[in-house]
């Protein structure tokens, strides 16, 4: 059984009044949860006019300030011509809070997915990337403290290899005893590696970036892509950004040659920062069990993720980074 989360607390006649007091105007009652597991995100139907998204942030996630620091990323992304879905004021206000809950509004953007081995899609995808990051170089964050690409995947190696006595993690997620020492073999070797890449790739600038910019953050609309969901923005470097749509191994290089062009057309790229794409990777597929391990008490994630936990999700996930290893570094030399 899981404790009651806050989330549960979010019914219709909440959610109703918070948009409601938050923008005084009138809704027509009309909600549609939209796909979000760390904040809740609801597409609201208004009297007099278009419908609005509303998004409720996680409760202990992010400081008043940290949400903040997206939003002003956010409103100048927008006021440089930038096409993202920046956060609505009402009465000088972006940021909103409601029976507890904190929200924010924004328009809603209609429009598809990019296909991802279209080479004019990733061309626009780079367009898009290189200019965020073009404004968000002179946006330093001071709120949010990232740590570093090894920090980040020791903290979650860290976290999934915890003992199950750990009263910080829950249960169900626990690693299987029987796992645990081939696991720490492959974690070594690959945090080395890691390493080792880092140590020879020199000095990479970083900035801020976007920090979540998968396919499902990009919406493409009647004027052009547009760059949802800066729930992540952190400080790192810009490749972290563009590596995610690599989708099709045998043609890496061209879709990287489409992304890069076209982020070039915006800002400069350093190419050495190629090198670290496996150990992104390795990073963002340790964050990812980790995530779902931290919010296994929130109970959308059982609901939505019920293979997480099992010895086969253990065992797919011990393939996954035995093929990451195999596959160091041939996709980008």
């Amino acid at each position: 059984m899981h404790s009651e989360h806050p989330f549960s607390q979010l019914i219709p006649d909440v959610i109703i009044d918070a948009v409601e007091s938050s923008s005084d105007q009138y809704t027509n009652y009309q909600i549609y949860p939209l796909n979000s597991y760390e904040n809740r995100v609801y597409q609201v139907g208004m009297e007099d006019g278009p419908a609005l998204i509303a998004k409720f942030y996680r409760p202990d996630r992010w400081s008043n300030k940290q949400i903040l620091e997206e939003h002003t990323a956010l409103s100048l992304l927008e006021k440089k011509g930038v096409p993202v879905a920046a956060p609505l004021a009402f009465n000088g206000q972006t940021l909103f809070e409601h029976a507890n809950f904190r929200l924010s509004l924004t328009n809603k953007v209609i429009g598809n997915a990019p296909e991802a081995e279209d080479l004019d899609d990733l061309f626009q995808i780079g367009e898009l990337i290189g200019e965020t990051h073009s404004v968000l170089t002179k946006l330093p964050l001071i709120g949010r403290q990232s740590p570093s690409l090894i920090e980040s995947i020791e903290s979650q190696i860290k976290w999934l290899l915890a003992s199950p006595s750990d009263v910080s993690k829950t249960q169900t997620s626990t690693l299987p005893h029987a796992l645990q020492k081939e696991f720490i073999t492959l974690f070594d070797n690959l945090m080395q590696m890691s390493k080792d890449v880092m140590s020879q790739s020199g000095s990479i600038q970083r900035q801020t970036i976007h920090g979540d910019c998968h396919a499902s953050n990009l919406l493409k609309s009647n004027t052009g892509m547009v760059l949802l969901d800066f729930d992540d923005i952190q400080t790192g470097y810009p490749c972290q950004d563009i590596w995610l749509h690599l989708t099709a191994k045998e043609h890496h290089q061209q879709q990287l040659s489409e992304l890069i062009e076209g982020y070039e057309s915006h800002h400069p790229f350093d190419r050495r920062s190629l090198a670290l794409i496996d150990a992104f990777k390795l990073e963002r597929t340790v964050r990812y069990a980790a995530w779902l391990s931290q919010r296994w008490n929130d109970p959308a994630f059982p609901k939505a993720f019920p293979w997480f936990g099992t010895q086969d999700y253990w065992l797919g996930l011990r393939k996954e980074l035995i093929d990451l290893k195999a596959q160091w570094r041939n996709d980008t030399e």
